[in-house]
């Protein structure tokens, strides 16, 4: 579970379905969005930049040992919020044109 203090645990981040979570960031992703709340979509793409520092720093951790899919499971989620963090950053520069 995700804590509103902003805390992430390494089963939370296994526990996500990948698939949702691709639909969920493609669902809050739209030029319109960034041009109603710059700074509303600026703080989720800042969070979604967080989250993939975590993931990073997970995999990093010699003391954690993950076995396979756990590792590809957070690998997986790397790419798609790491996808989805570029593409937020495109959308930002055009909104601030």
């Amino acid at each position: 579970m995700i804590i509103a203090s902003g805390s992430i645990s390494l089963q939370d981040l296994l526990s996500f379905d990948l698939q949702q979570v691709q639909s969920h960031l493609r669902s809050l992703h739209s030029i319109e969005r960034a041009q109603e709340s710059p700074e509303r979509f600026y703080d989720e793409t800042r969070g979604i930049q967080i989250i993939v520092h975590i993931i990073d720093e997970f995999l990093s951790q010699q003391f954690i040992r993950l076995n396979t899919a756990n590792r590809s499971h957070l690998l997986d989620l790397r790419a798609i919020l790491y996808s989805a963090y570029q593409s937020r950053l495109n959308l930002l520069s055009r909104v601030s044109e």
